[in-house]
């Protein structure tokens, strides 16, 4: 429940766990998908390499800071013609590939950012 009233269903995330440690919040998530298509050649693949850990922040709620344990799955690429052996799973419309901040903190800090510029006097 809290999963669905944080991040859009489509996400397609999973919540694992919830922390409080001093002023932050720790969520726990992992990805939910069944599979992905390589980066480079676009094949489909469901074969599982393992997976691993990313650490975005995300917008603060109720006066915490929050951090994301993000568990992202890793597949192998089937293609034997591809250079590439193995590609993450992505997240499209929640954290950029190598993103440190979700879409949607970002978003907020380049709307801050625009508003400030705005509000400043010309010299």
């Amino acid at each position: 429940m809290l999963l669905e009233c944080l991040w859009p269903t489509e996400c397609n995330l999973k919540a694992i766990g919830l922390q409080i440690i001093e002023d932050s919040l720790l969520v726990e998530i992992e990805g939910t998908q069944q599979g992905g298509k390589c980066p480079a050649c676009q094949t489909w693949s469901q074969r599982l390499n393992g997976h691993y850990i990313r650490r975005p922040q995300d917008l603060p709620c109720v006066g915490y800071r929050v951090q994301l344990q993000l568990s992202i799955h890793r597949f192998f690429c089937d293609n034997v013609a591809c250079r590439r052996r193995t590609f993450a799973g992505q997240f499209p419309g929640f954290v950029k590939r190598y993103g440190r901040r979700s879409e949607r903190l970002t978003t907020q800090q380049l709307q801050r950012n625009v508003s400030i510029i705005l509000r400043q006097p010309n010299q």
